[in-house]
Formats: structure tokens, sequence, C-alpha cells
């Protein structure tokens, strides 16, 4: 008998541990939404952040290069200044005497 009782209370145990998922009500289920919208809208902004500054990190030598140059060849533009036209030689002007 009292073998057949601990057997009626394990078993009794057992199924009252076992009852399957917890059933979730619509006002959790709108909390748990808003939680996820918010873990993926933060990990989003993250990796935007890293993103950004990944880029930042590749673009800013390259528009230093670009500038660079801009401004090498305005310099050499104003620079560069065409050499003077040599003079023309000087004509001959004849002027007829008046008597």
């Amino acid at each position: 008998m009292k073998n057949l009782l601990y057997i009626l209370f394990v078993v009794g145990l057992i199924t009252s541990c076992v009852q399957g998922e917890p059933e979730i009500n619509r006002r959790q289920q709108r909390q748990i939404q808003k939680m996820l919208e918010y873990k993926v809208d933060s990990l989003r902004k993250e990796q935007e952040k890293v993103c950004y500054s990944a880029v930042l990190k590749a673009a800013i030598p390259k528009a230093d290069s670009i500038i660079t140059q801009f401004e090498y060849e305005a310099m050499n533009e104003e620079l560069e200044t065409p050499e003077k036209p040599e003079k023309p030689e000087k004509p001959e002007v004849q002027i007829p005497k008046f008597e």
C-alpha cells in the first residue's frame, strides 16, 4: 500500500510539473512584440554606427587625396603663367620733308 501511495505521489508530481507551455494573453504578446522591436531597432542603430565609422575610415584618406590633388593642380595653374611675347621690331617710318 505504501509503494502504491509513493507511486501515485510521484506520478502526480510529474504530471503537475509537465503542463506544457503557459498561455500568453494579448497584452503580454504586445509587450513581447514591443521589446522585440526595441531590440531589433537598437541592434540596427548600433550596426549603422559601426558601418558609418568603417566607411569614414575608408573615405577620409580618399577624400583627402582628392582634395590635395585639386589644390596641387590649382597651385600649378597659378604658377604656370605664359611668357611675355617678344616685342616686334620697330618699323622704319619715313616722314616726307616739307619745303
